[in-house]
């Protein structure tokens, strides 16, 4: 049995108003297909499915979505064995199906998966290990620059082709040192601590830091190398807008060269605490953004949290 569940405000439902009809059809007696328009009802519709039994929960929207989702699962099924994840891509970004190897519409992904029931095929699986951060789920966790980035993209929101020209926007602003780049790279002072050492992330210019435990991010550019199981990748990236940052840009992306501009580890916690005067703290979980009153010395910490069972096309 599969519980489908669709996000009504995902990119691919507001295309598509009639989806959850198709779905119904598609899947007929192997599932249900629900719309879930607050988490409240989410949490309610995943305490049902743990009751009932269900080892399939399926998962129509973006990558905010799949999130907030395993969040639910993760706190309904308490015996530790979570069901299968079917992943049926509904968003703007997707970053998540990229690390999945899913290119398919939800109709043609779910139509797949019934076929499979039909025939009793054996379903292949990846496992993938999330983050907690503050018993929130994910698998990205970004701060400074990119989350600023992303609350301008929120305001201007209409497509991944338009998230690609912004980034592209964003990108010859940085080198010129022009003004859309110099609102990105808010200076701040934040440490972060992980395997017992510390070190300033803040000071002059921008920064931000990156955790996964994937390897590749937005627009599918693989950022991370694959790590042992119990780790997460850590980068810290700091740069000042201008036309060096043209040349060091192979830094960033590539790990290349020498410099300080990128700090790349591994840990399996890593604590966060403002050494500077910030009265709040905004980060972002798989690009949904959240935001934090700071009322203390440590900000959050990020562990590992845990796994989940995709099936794939495979």
């Amino acid at each position: 049995m599969i519980y489908v569940i669709i996000n009504p405000y995902s990119r691919v439902n507001i295309l598509h108003p009639d989806l959850k009809d198709i779905l119904v059809k598609i899947i007929g007696e192997y599932g249900k297909v629900f719309k879930t328009k607050t988490l409240e009802e989410q949490d309610e519709l995943i305490t049902e499915a743990y009751k009932e039994g269900v080892d399939t929960i399926g998962v129509c929207g973006g990558d905010g979505t799949v999130t907030r989702t395993l969040t639910s699962i993760y706190k309904a099924y308490k015996s530790g064995t979570y069901p299968k994840v079917l992943f049926l891509k509904g968003g703007t970004i997707n970053f998540l199906a990229h690390n999945l190897g899913l290119t398919s519409s939800p109709q043609k992904t779910l139509s797949w998966y019934v076929g499979k029931l039909k025939t009793g095929a054996v379903l292949t699986t990846q496992e993938l290990q999330t983050l907690d951060i503050e018993d929130k789920l994910g698998f990205l966790f970004v701060d400074g620059v990119g989350v600023n980035f992303l609350q301008k993209f929120y305001a201007n929101k209409k497509g991944p082709i338009s998230s690609a020209i912004l980034f592209l926007k964003m990108l010859c602003s940085t080198f010129t040192n022009g003004k859309e780049a110099r609102k990105l790279m808010q200076t701040r002072d934040i440490w972060y601590e992980y395997k017992n050492e510390t070190r300033i992330e803040g000071g002059s210019g921008g920064s931000l830091l990156f955790l996964s435990t994937v390897t590749k991010i937005p627009f599918g550019i693989k950022f991370f190398q694959k790590i042992d199981q119990g780790l997460f990748n850590g980068v810290c990236l700091r740069f000042k807008p201008g036309m060096k940052f043209l040349f060091k840009i192979h830094r960033y992306f590539f790990n290349t060269g020498r410099g300080r501009e990128r700090k790349q580890f591994e840990a399996s916690s890593v604590k966060l605490e403002n050494r500077g005067i910030l009265d709040e703290y905004v980060y972002s979980i798989d690009g949904e953004v959240f935001t934090k009153k700071v009322e203390e010395k440590t900000l959050l910490q990020v562990k590992l949290g845990p796994s989940f069972n995709f099936i794939v096309k495979k």
